[in-house]
């Protein structure tokens, strides 16, 4: 018997609060429908994925085929049944000799069990198979998800900075009102406005590629566009390399399945070597005389001399495929990695980035818009337009870029959970970010 699946007891962990983004695991399917929710938390999505994305029908086929391999790995042969009649036409007995013919090959050496425990590592590494494809699925909604509210919080972004080339606008125009201003700066603040809302609907038209992309990363078209729960700067995460590397190593699902590989290698290099170990031919004839009036038989045994064919081709074939699946685990080792290694590259630019923009450089570029605005309202002339327009696009390029940052610090961690398969609280010590929106 094969143990329990692992990859079903992935898909129903139990569900947690829907305000809390975890990649952890999947919840239960939802009970109400996509289109009624108003709004989706990243536990929705994971719903939806499970209820809809083509790849969780295709692991499950994957793993239901390798059960249906181990079954049939272990079945016996069926005997054969036929009947026989000879002597026909005999003198005063015409019907001769008849019976029944029961042939039945006996395996030797084991071979079923053998084959039947290579068949089982199959389960095994289909299983392991099924949950890293299920966190690749998890990986690519969160990534999508935390797009999603990027550009989300970029709409948002381009809005505030709407109203603030709107505000200033107002004020140039008061200013020539007043005899202070001149006409260019009006005009030019007016360019300012539109430029504004130009981007503002640019980064709206964005947002409704992106939540496409979402609802294909959750394998659905049929929900319609929504506000997702959720936000960029939710709690922070410091890693641990070495200890992320070594988890990685002892834990992920890719290596586990390559040593199944092996395993299963193993089981067929013994299963190839006994292969050389005749089968027994039975053969049984009871049969009944119609001339002498009794019952008689024949029994016969024979077996395959292994003279020419000793599976010399199938042992060494079996033998480079354990070799192969040895480099291959090694293969597997080596990409993790790489892997590894370049996400938390992006992590710890992208955190530094995040925390840049967030403790020095908004705050430095709003305090400096609010000081020439207030200059410039007064008249003063030292706070010509010129250095209202260059602080409004400061603070809109900082904060643009604050997103972004954010935005690719989440995609970094959304590549590190996808390569610790866990909720990774063993991993980092967490503190709140309390981020400028």
């Amino acid at each position: 018997m094969t143990s329990p699946l692992r990859y079903h007891e992935l898909l129903v962990l139990p569900d947690r609060p829907s305000q809390e983004m975890t990649t952890g695991g999947p919840a239960p399917p939802s009970v109400a429908s996509e289109n009624e929710i108003k709004v989706l938390t990243f536990a929705d999505l994971v719903r939806l994925t499970i209820q809809h994305h083509p790849e969780l029908r295709n692991v499950e086929a994957s793993i239901e085929q390798a059960q249906g391999q181990f079954i049939q790995a272990g079945l016996y042969p069926n005997p054969q049944a036929g009947w026989q009649a000879a002597e026909l036409n005999t003198p005063g007995a015409s019907a001769g000799r008849q019976g029944l013919m029961l042939n039945q090959t006996i395996i030797t050496a084991d071979k079923l069990g053998l084959a039947q425990s290579a068949a089982a590592e199959n389960v095994s590494v289909q299983d392991w198979q099924a949950i890293s494809r299920w966190y690749a699925v998890l990986r690519q909604l969160r990534s999508a998800y935390f797009e999603m509210l990027g550009i989300q919080r970029e709409v948002q972004v381009n809005e505030e900075l709407v109203k603030i080339a709107e505000e200033s606008l107002r004020a140039s125009e008061r200013l020539e009102k007043a005899g202070v201003g001149n006409r260019p700066d009006v005009l030019r603040a007016q360019v300012e406005w539109e430029q504004a809302k130009n981007r503002l609907q640019v980064s709206r038209q964005q947002a409704e590629a992106k939540w496409r992309q979402l609802m294909a990363a959750a394998g659905t078209t049929d929900v319609s566009m929504r506000p997702l729960a959720g936000r960029l700067e939710s709690a922070s995460v410091h890693y641990d390399f070495e200890q992320m590397r070594e988890s990685v190593l002892h834990q992920h699902s890719d290596l586990q399945a390559a040593q199944s590989a092996i395993r299963e290698a193993e089981w067929l290099v013994r299963r190839a070597e006994v292969e050389v170990i005749p089968d027994v031919q039975l053969q049984m004839m009871p049969e009944y005389s119609f001339q002498d009036r009794g019952m008689s038989g024949q029994v016969s045994l024979s077996v395959n001399v292994p003279v020419f064919d000793r599976n010399q081709g199938n042992r060494l074939s079996a033998r480079a495929a354990l070799m192969k699946a040895h480099a291959e685990r090694r293969e597997v080792e080596l990409r993790l990695m790489a892997a590894l290694a370049s996400a938390f590259q992006r992590y710890q630019s992208s955190l530094q980035q995040v925390e840049n923009y967030r403790d020095r450089i908004i705050p430095t570029a709003e305090e400096s818009l609010r000081l020439v605005l207030l200059g410039y309202e007064s008249g003063a002339a030292k706070f010509d337009y010129n250095a209202v327009v260059l602080a409004q696009t400061t603070l809109a390029q900082a904060r643009l870029s604050h997103v972004q940052a954010m935005t690719e610090l989440q995609l970094a961690i959304s590549d590190l959970e996808a390569l610790l398969q866990t909720e990774g609280g063993r991993f980092f010590r967490t503190s709140e970010v309390n981020s400028h929106p």
